[in-house]
């Protein structure tokens, strides 16, 4: 199909047919609509630069961006239910309260993305690279996250109940308040977390190794016969944890 650029812009017509004709032209197309909806459910959109896409409240239900870049895009509060996110770059992108639900993110590349309040229940995030990405209050509920790499995320507040976490690398994380109930956390690594105040009561295949390696414990919700061993071995991390020395006071 032709893409007439003065008649389609001017109308909003086959909101695809907009999107494949580059970045530039779509977000010049968004500026003059704003009110308009994107409608580009199944949208197919393979190894395309999409880089600083204007894509905020689309709705993307089922479309195909494998192997797209989609570095730094703006999806805020956008609906990619079902959307087919494989080996994806959505570096630095913007998906704060997006709709992911069942989504499949394998391998993607999330690093330094923002997705607090983002909705990724049953979302498949196997592999996937969500280093230093802010998850805050995200709803991962039976989320598999097999090797994800999550070192240094902010899950501050999520939503992690059935999760599948079997050897996910969480090393220096922030589960602070996160919700870990029925949790995989087989072979995860637990390294410098921050765990005040989470939920694991009920976690499976938690080891005490694990948890022995972490940053603090206090206030977390864990088994009794865990909280006993750790309360054994290693009282320090139930309790409060000390202020860390700020190095700009430091004579």
């Amino acid at each position: 199909m032709e893409f007439n650029q003065r008649t389609d812009l001017a109308e909003g017509k086959d909101h695809p047919t907009i999107l494949a004709s580059g970045v530039e032209v779509w977000n010049r197309w968004r500026e003059l609509n704003p009110g308009i909806v994107p409608r580009l459910e199944q949208v197919v959109m393979k190894d395309c630069l999409l880089v600083k896409a204007a894509l905020r409240r689309a709705d993307l239900r089922g479309a195909d961006f494998r192997g797209s870049s989609l570095f730094r895009a703006d999806l805020r509060e956008a609906d990619l239910a079902g959307a087919k996110l494989e080996h994806v770059d959505l570096f630095g992108a913007d998906l704060t309260g997006a709709n992911l639900l069942g989504a499949v993110l394998r391998h993607a590349e999330i690093l330094e993305a923002c997705l607090d309040a983002a909705r990724l229940c049953k979302a498949d995030l196997e592999r996937a690279y969500l280093r230093m990405t802010r998850l805050r209050n995200a709803d991962l509920r039976g989320a598999g996250l097999r090797k994800a790499d999550l070192r240094q995320a902010d899950l501050t507040g999520a939503d992690l109940r059935k999760a599948d976490l079997w050897a996910a690398d969480l090393q220096d994380a922030s589960l602070v308040q996160a919700d870990l109930r029925q949790a995989d956390l087989m072979r995860t690594q637990l390294e410098g977390v921050d765990l005040t105040e989470a939920k694991l009561r009920g976690a499976k295949h938690v080891a005490l190794e694990q948890l022995l390696g972490v940053k603090t414990l206090y206030k977390c919700r864990l088994d009794p016969d865990l909280r006993e061993q750790i309360q054994a071995m290693a009282p320090h991390l139930l309790e409060e944890p000390q202020p860390e020395d700020d190095p700009m006071d430091a004579d």
